[in-house]
């Protein structure tokens, strides 16, 4: 989480550099996979635009 909220802050602090939409999605119980499945099934492709880059947190 220190991550996810670290770049959050710094994309956000350089704003000025970089143009766009800045999506990001912590998934809920992410040691099962449970959580995924939930998200996939509560609709997040639907509920959100298709991102131009995708930055994972591994």
């Amino acid at each position: 989480m220190a991550f996810f909220i670290g770049a959050a802050r710094l994309l956000s602090e350089i704003k000025d550099q970089w143009q766009g939409t800045l999506l990001m999605i912590a998934q809920l119980a992410e040691e099962q996979v449970a959580g995924a499945r939930a998200m996939l099934q509560d609709g997040l492709f639907e509920r959100f635009p298709k991102p131009d880059f995708c930055v994972p947190s591994m």
